[in-house]
């Protein structure tokens, strides 16, 4: 289905500047603790003045739009990025595979300046995937990718399929796959592998969607800035359950990392 711009979501009041499942910085995780979140954290503090920002729910999209991008992440993970249809859907495969530090949604492959969903020019919606390589290899990722959608099938320009690398030995892999794709197939397989160039972030109320819409678990992040809303682990990983994607067993073993209170475990739980 194609990705539509929606309603802005409903502005939750932050809880005089506490998280509902908790203080914020506890909410946020303590240091060394293994969940992912870490690297966010390090990455987000030595690019980010994320405390500056106002909330996600009282930000407008052009708020987070105009946060610096660094290409090259200084912890040790890994970007790449992915076209393949709906923007958020694709955020939400991503989101739940293991060793995938965060995502965030955008566009990139074209030249338009200033694209939005509704405006998105000769450009295509992605998912930039920040993933732990120590954890899920490039090539995992691609698997995933050429499984999630339809590479064969034309659209519209802002749905067609992309891979944008980030280095070299991304872009030698990458185009392995494509030519092992098409091998298997007499359709010609759209797929384009592109060298990064420039990725604009989407708008604010189109990050995370699927948490955005669920009203009771995105209380739970009220106080959190935009920043932070974006750069977290557990809220990418809570917007790919809220879709649909994951396993019981993977939500039974991440559900006490995510910070929520009772109401939220609850409500993720359903």
């Amino acid at each position: 289905a194609a990705c539509r711009p929606a309603r802005e979501p409903g502005r939750v009041a932050p809880e005089d500047g506490a998280a509902a499942g908790g203080d914020a910085d506890e909410a946020w995780g303590s240091e060394g603790e293994d969940d992912g979140d870490s690297v966010s954290r390090r990455v987000l503090r030595a690019n980010l003045d994320a405390d500056s920002l106002a909330s996600p729910f009282a930000a407008s999209g052009d708020a987070l739009r105009a946060l610096p991008h660094a290409k090259v992440e200084a912890d040790g993970s890994e970007l790449v990025y992915f076209g393949m249809g709906c923007m958020w859907e694709a955020e939400a495969v991503f989101g739940a595979v293991e060793g995938v530090v965060r995502t965030q949604v955008g566009f990139a492959g074209g030249t338009t300046p200033d694209p939005t969903l509704a405006r998105p020019g000769n450009h295509a919606q992605v998912v930039e995937v920040h993933y732990d390589p120590m954890v899920v290899t490039f090539e995992q990722l691609m698997i995933v990718f050429w499984g999630a959608h339809d590479a064969t099938r034309r659209g519209l320009v802002s749905h067609w399929s992309l891979v944008v690398v980030v280095h070299g030995g991304q872009r030698s892999r990458a185009a392995k796959f494509l030519a092992m794709e098409q091998a298997k197939t007499r359709l010609k397989v759209t797929t384009t592998v592109l060298p990064f160039t420039t990725f604009v972030p989407a708008e604010l109320r189109y990050q995370h969607y699927f948490l955005q819409q669920n009203t009771a678990l995105l209380r739970q992040f009220a106080a959190w800035p935009p920043a932070r809303f974006v750069a977290s682990w557990r809220t990418t990983r809570i917007n790919s359950y809220l879709a649909g994607h994951g396993t019981a067993h993977d939500l039974s073993r991440t559900i006490g990392k995510m910070g929520l209170d009772d109401a939220g475990v609850a409500e993720l739980s359903r």
